[in-house]
């Protein structure tokens, strides 16, 4: 695989406002610079966001008129100064959390992989038909295979043993299931 050419990177900014699960803002940052690189897409300004369960679920209805928590939120606003990206990405702690739990991974990972996918949304990937989710899945799993974290959405379903669901993510589930009965009346 040729090398990819060096691409000006502009400002990532990384907050958490949550307290449950730890990642080094270093960490994401490395990730975010690798993808770029890897795509060949500068990025002129990138705010990665953290929160937990209530946060994100405010922001689904605020955002993007959605009932319930979501994995990842990502908002392109278009290109920078300097035609490099600009966008924000918000991940769910407590959603990587719980589906760590049910694939057998750290929660980290998980949420790197909810990072990238965000990214790749930024960067024009699309997962509304099933042939572009396949292709989107495969590129975050090379890009995460190639960064060091290894297949988090594939490695998930390669001859894993299936775990039992913890408490959080059978409450989570729960509060799914009671919602949408809720909004079909």
């Amino acid at each position: 695989m040729a090398k990819p050419r060096r691409q000006p990177l502009g400002h990532i900014s990384v907050t958490s406002t949550q307290r449950r699960l730890r990642i080094s803002a270093d960490r994401i940052r490395r990730l975010v610079e690798f993808v770029a690189k890897n795509e060949r897409r500068p990025i002129d300004q990138l705010d990665i966001l953290i929160v937990g369960r209530r946060r994100m679920t405010t922001l689904n209805a605020q955002l993007l008129h959605h009932r319930g928590c979501t994995d990842v939120i990502s908002l392109d606003l278009g290109d920078g100064p300097t035609g490099g990206l600009c966008g924000q990405i918000v991940v769910c702690a407590d959603v990587a959390i719980a589906q760590a739990r049910l694939r057998g991974q750290p929660a980290w990972k998980e949420l790197l992989l909810y990072i990238t996918h965000g990214l790749l949304h930024v960067m024009g990937y699309d997962d509304q038909t099933e042939a572009q989710g396949r292709r989107m899945h495969r590129r975050e799993d090379q890009l995460l295979e190639e960064f060091g974290a290894g297949p988090i959405y594939a490695g998930a379903f390669l001859g894993r043993p299936a775990r039992r669901p913890s408490r959080l993510s059978i409450t989570l589930a729960k509060n799914a299931r009671s919602r949408n009965r809720s909004a079909r009346g």
